[in-house]
């Protein structure tokens, strides 16, 4: 049975701390890769952590993913993040909606997993895609192709990407959990757009779950709360 979960629209305003080394962190290089780490405080080399892959937004860079973990968490998950499918350090990574571009994101994502998971243990029935903006988007779209391999998938602002027929495996994906977070005074992705995305998702008999946040295009940190409460709230169930 699909669900679709509104929530009241959020009132915080967005604040973002100051950047900063509060965990360990590396910045790989290799054959065209770079992917950015991050490991919790008080890591512990022996607990199979949850895994968060972040997808940056476009004209940005994997080390997006130092700026938003401490307001996911700082203890509870690893995370990586790859580039985007194009672009560089000097102009910013970008996510191409195009066979190309998409078969890239997802080597991409799928080799900045195994390249954490070759350092640290992982839990691979907790791994999180995640993405901002176009971000979000490609998380989507590479979660509903291949729904086995990730425990769920969050998108901020992004909304569902269009051609290549992103639904394409609907028996299979609609048993992935989504979280939609969703700037309400977006120009970039209407409340109108959000509306006609979800009805589609609910015949598909999607498990949805959708944050509203009063702001325009921006990342509210308080998306980020509640990304990582929401998270926990699946790996509580799953225990039970």
């Amino acid at each position: 049975m699909n669900r679709i979960q509104i929530t009241p629209l959020a009132t915080a305003k967005s604040q973002w701390p100051a950047p900063q080394q509060v965990a360990e962190s590396t910045t790989k290089h290799g054959t065209s890769r770079w992917f950015q780490t991050f490991l919790p405080q008080h890591f512990e080399e022996n607990y199979a952590y949850p895994l968060i892959v972040w997808l940056h937004s476009a004209g940005d860079d994997p080390q997006q993913l130092l700026r938003i973990m401490p307001l996911i968490s700082l203890r509870n998950y690893c995370a990586v993040a790859p580039a985007g499918s194009t672009g560089n350090w000097h102009h910013g990574f970008f996510w191409h909606q195009q066979p190309t571009g998409i078969e890239r994101a997802q080597r991409g994502i799928e080799e900045a997993i195994a390249q954490i998971a070759g350092r640290v243990k992982i839990n691979r029935q907790r791994v999180f895609l995640a993405g901002y903006g176009s971000g979000g988007s490609m998380a989507l779209r590479v979660a509903m192709r291949n729904p086995e391999l990730y425990a769920g998938v969050a998108s901020v602002n992004g909304p569902l990407p269009r051609g290549c027929n992103p639904l394409g495996n609907l028996k299979r994906s609609r048993r992935i959990s989504v979280l939609w977070a969703h700037c309400r005074n977006s120009l970039e992705f209407p409340e109108q757009q959000l509306c006609e995305q979800l009805r589609l998702l609910h015949i598909g008999g999607f498990n949805v779950t959708v944050r509203q946040y009063p702001f325009g295009d921006e990342l509210p940190a308080l998306a980020l709360r509640d990304l990582d409460r929401w998270i926990m709230e699946f790996i509580d169930s799953s225990v039970r």
